[in-house]
């Protein structure tokens, strides 16, 4: 604990290593040390504090400051809109008028086409948790996002996952735009696709997924992520995975990580191969 508080004390520190000591003094104490309280404030006054430092330390004064900070840093059209979006998380569960102004927020956010489409999905996602309004207005949002052919297709992808999430009744319409971009060409993208449709319709992408673990003509990292999925769909189809697999993990061709990746999991799968793909971890680990 004294350790900590000299860290964050220690101008000599970077702020990180300080914002890292702050963060365990919080786990350890209710109340704050007095030269951590300054710290914080320092770092909330400093015109040099980016936006998001800004907000980590007034989320973390807020016991002892309130919360009109973070309030002001969410209302502030200065502020890069992810850190608005972050803000305006950051008190969903105070005033009704928060989760009103978050809302609107988001929904702006999630409708903007010059932000990035990351952050225009996040911010679609985030709208899910705004009641049946929130759904409403994200099942709206989304499906205009899945069907947009300008946006990335991982985009396009975590729209219509938010499509099937906001509205049962628009599942069908999430499920075909899916399919339509199952056909994409990068292998990473196209397993993206078919995890999506599998938390829709786990039956559905069992033979995809299949069919991606057994193609050897694949990258080695596409096939051990698919048969990941694949287990994860369906637990009885491990021997597809288990032979993908294998078949990486003993394969010095394949970088070591990807290898390492294949062993751990042959060795979780696959009672008959466990001590092969044991031996082989302690050969990676120790090269």
């Amino acid at each position: 604990m004294a350790r900590a508080v000299g860290v964050v004390e220690d101008e000599a520190e970077t702020l990180n290593a300080r914002f890292r000591a702050v963060a365990l003094i919080i786990d350890l104490v209710k109340v704050l040390p007095t030269g951590v309280l300054d710290f914080l404030r320092q770092v909330v006054s400093d015109d040099r504090t980016s936006s998001r430092r800004r907000l980590d330390a007034l989320v973390r004064l807020r016991h002892v400051d309130g919360l009109d900070g973070v309030r002001a840093l969410r209302d502030d059209e200065r502020t890069p809109p992810a850190v608005r979006r972050l803000a305006a998380m950051r008190l969903i569960d105070y005033r009704p008028e928060d989760r009103a102004k978050g809302a609107e927020l988001l929904r702006w956010i999630a409708s903007d086409n010059d932000q990035r489409p990351a952050l225009r999905c996040a911010a679609v996602s985030d709208l899910l948790r705004f009641g049946a309004l929130g759904r409403a207005h994200a099942a709206e949002i989304a499906h205009a996002m899945a069907v947009d052919t300008t946006l990335p297709t991982t985009s396009r992808v975590r729209a219509g996952q938010v499509l099937a999430e906001a509205a049962r009744s628009r599942r069908s319409a999430a499920l075909a735009i899916l399919h339509e971009l199952s056909a994409v060409e990068n292998p990473l993208h196209r397993l993206r696709v078919w995890k999506a449709i599998a938390a829709i319709t786990p039956l559905a992408a069992t033979q995809p997924l299949r069919a991606m673990t057994r193609d050897r003509d694949l990258p080695p990292v596409a096939r051990v992520r698919s048969a990941e999925a694949l287990v994860a769909n369906h637990r009885e189809q491990r021997e597809s995975a288990v032979i993908a697999a294998r078949e990486v993990a003993f394969d010095e061709a394949v970088p070591e990580h990807v290898r390492v990746r294949a062993a751990r999991n042959l060795a979780r799968w696959s009672e008959v191969f466990r001590d092969d793909a044991r031996q082989l971890l302690r050969t990676l680990v120790e090269e």
